[in-house]
């Protein structure tokens, strides 16, 4: 019983502000319990014989329900009453994506405005600068437009303290990859030589 009370993932809240994330943690979830055809476009194969198509319907409503059970267990209790009277779990996911997967045409002018106005010298650390600079990008990604490392490191470099002389250096060194650039200024940071 104890299983059941136990949440894998955070529950959708009422405003499904973080349904992105709660979306990509259901569908994990799904697949490890090979669920994930209940509620995502998938074409079965035809059985070969009734006694296997029956063997296969039995199974499927079992793993319709193991879905469904998955899912109305991780969202708010106002939204279990809502959709209360699904008992499909492609029909709660379709409604709840229709509902809550908006969010695309949000995030974009939202994430585009954090991308514009980031500035590697407004953080204290490189730690705070990688965690905001990831999550605009994974945002970006999300809307459909990613971003490339050249992009990340010319931001990066570009948001330096105009005062900063070890700017021209890190130019020179022409990294490829953000994470090369990353550990430069990670071991910088470390040695005081980063402002």
């Amino acid at each position: 019983m104890a299983e059941i009370t136990k949440r894998l993932f955070n529950i959708l809240d009422l405003t499904g502000q973080k349904f992105l994330e709660w979306k990509e943690d259901a569908i994990m979830n799904l697949e490890a319990q090979e669920l994930e055809h209940t509620v995502l476009e998938v074409k079965e194969k035809d059985p070969i014989d009734k006694t296997q198509a029956t063997k296969i319907k039995v199974a499927t409503n079992q793993k319709k329900a193991k879905a469904l059970v998955l899912l109305r267990h991780h969202i708010h209790d106002s939204l279990k009453s809502e959709y209360l009277f699904i008992k499909d779990p492609k029909t709660l996911w379709d409604s709840l994506v229709e509902r809550f997967d908006h969010h695309k045409r949000v995030l974009l002018p939202q994430a585009s405005h954090e991308w514009k106005n980031l500035r590697f010298s407004d953080f204290k650390t490189l730690s705070e600068y990688n965690t905001t600079l990831y999550r605009i990008a994974s945002m970006l990604k999300y809307c459909a437009h990613p971003v490339t490392d050249a992009e990340l490191i010319e931001l990066t470099l570009s948001t330096f303290h105009p005062s900063n002389i070890i700017l021209k250096q890190y130019r020179e060194r022409n990294f490829k990859r953000y994470s090369d650039l990353s550990v430069v200024l990670s071991l910088a940071e470390q040695h005081n030589d980063l402002v």
